[in-house]
């Protein structure tokens, strides 16, 4: 059988995968008869797919629908708390939007007793859970609390602001174009630091495939800041580690290329700084823990029957943590199209082509050499 593809995005890691099908004989197409679509997440028409009764199998796809629920950093505040548990992972969080006079109105017009998602209004739930998150959050005022805020959909650090002061933040939602969401997170002001006095997230990357089995991947990125960690909450350079960021400032590359540090590099600095610590028995449990929670709380709305669905979904995420001092685990947020480091990105397709392309059409050895970067099964 000869196997084709279709590739439809210039999102690299996938441009990388089309690279190694071409060698490994696969046919790349424009048609809609293809065994596997390399898409855009945001382009995928999913009702368009052909599906077993075409193909004779079913069609492989690189995003699951509906991946927004974790990946919108609104969305994902909201499905954690229509959950009902605690999450002593997630900062206490707001969700923050710009005022509509009229949704105000019907808000306070209806059963205050019942959670904004559960009352009987023309406002939609998003709107009124907003209005609440908004008085509460204006409420606290300027305390000896540190606040992050971050639009809903942003990425690279941009809209990011911090603040002690709510009445600041608040501005700026209401200052911003168009009717974006925000989320106000607080913010870890202990975090772990590097020696330099610098602060670092830790980019951990997940695999998912459509019978909703997990991996993580065996290396992860340290990224890392230039500038060493203070309390001037408007200097975001020693506050915000995205390399979007930190690239344009005069140390970037002072410490470590590309102010980024390996597995390697981080298990060494716990040696010599933290010898009672390791990565393995303190930080990558809280990992998988915080994975598996996010999941189990989209995967009645995610999950596809492989008997029945005409595609089968695959998808790469990439989690964000921050370590605080006293090594506890927060999220910071997840996303959806990650892009991978250079030194890994290889290794990391060719799992991906194993862990899920292969087990539907078998093409490649399923086998992980020894020593070679993987995605290890977490469920």
């Amino acid at each position: 059988m000869d196997l084709t593809y279709q590739l439809s995005t210039k999102f690299s890691i996938y441009e990388e995968m089309g690279r190694q099908l071409d060698e490994a004989g696969w046919q790349r197409t424009k048609g809609t008869r293809f065994h596997l679509l390399l898409g855009d997440r945001f382009e995928i028409k999913y009702n368009q797919l052909l599906g077993k009764e075409s193909l004779g199998a079913a069609q492989l796809v690189n995003y699951f629908p509906k991946t927004h629920l974790l990946t919108l950093k609104t969305a994902l505040v909201r499905r954690l708390r229509e959950q009902g548990a605690e999450h002593a992972w997630m900062p206490e969080s707001y969700i923050l939007m710009k005022e509509d006079s009229s949704a105000v109105k019907e808000s306070d017009a209806a059963d205050q007793s019942l959670p904004p998602w559960k009352r009987k209004t023309k406002v939609s739930k998003d709107v009124l859970e907003a209005i609440e998150d908004k008085k509460a959050f204006s409420s606290k005022g300027q305390t000896s609390t540190v606040w992050i805020l971050k639009p809903s959909s942003g990425c690279g650090g941009q809209g990011i602001a911090i603040s002690n002061d709510t009445k600041e933040l608040l501005a700026l939602v209401a200052k911003a174009p168009g009717k974006g969401m925000f989320v106000a997170q607080q913010y870890i002001a202990r975090p772990l630091l590097l020696p330099g006095g610098r602060k670092f997230d830790l980019r951990c990357w997940v695999l998912l495939t459509w019978d909703f089995k997990l991996y993580l991947f065996s290396e992860g990125s340290l990224r890392t800041s230039s500038t060493t960690y203070n309390e001037d909450y408007h200097d975001l350079s020693a506050h915000v580690t995205n390399h979007c960021l930190q690239e344009t400032l005069p140390d970037y590359g002072k410490y470590e290329e590309g102010n980024e540090m390996w597995y390697s590099a981080f298990s060494r600095f716990l040696t010599e700084e933290h010898p009672s610590r390791t990565l393995e028995a303190d930080v990558l449990p809280q990992v998988k823990h915080i994975v598996l929670s996010t999941f189990d709380a989209v995967k009645d709305l995610l999950a596809v029957d492989p008997a029945t669905s005409p595609y089968l979904p695959f998808q790469l995420f990439g989690y964000d943590f921050l370590i605080d001092a006293a090594f506890k685990v927060w999220l910071l947020e997840i996303n959806g199209s990650p892009a991978s480091a250079e030194k890994f990105k290889t290794e990391m397709v060719r799992d991906i082509l194993r862990k899920s392309v292969t087990r539907q059409f078998p093409f490649m050895d399923a086998e992980v050499p020894e020593g070679a970067p993987h995605f290890e099964p977490i469920n």
